[in-house]
């Protein structure tokens, strides 16, 4: 990440502890799908979104873990129908 003109060291630092959350919290999602706890995974999803969207990274960490978003997306269909 790199560093903004007119972001203070301190809104950095945040923002990337906040990334960072993001994406353990997607190894976890991943983890939650690999032994079939699909709500889990998704609910950690929601989270990773919740955090991306204020930041603008949405694209970026779905380009990191795709597996996670695409698996929970296709059993979310399956559930769903």
């Amino acid at each position: 990440m790199r560093h903004q003109p007119g972001v203070s060291g301190g809104k950095v630092a945040s923002i990337k502890a906040s990334y960072e959350q993001a994406l353990t919290m997607l190894a976890r999602a991943e983890l939650h799908m690999a032994i079939d706890e699909h709500s889990a995974a998704r609910q950690l999803l929601d989270a990773v979104r919740a955090l991306c969207t204020p930041l603008g990274a949405q694209s970026a960490l779905a380009r990191k873990d795709p597996r996670v978003k695409l698996r929970c997306s296709v059993q979310k269909t399956r559930t769903s129908a």
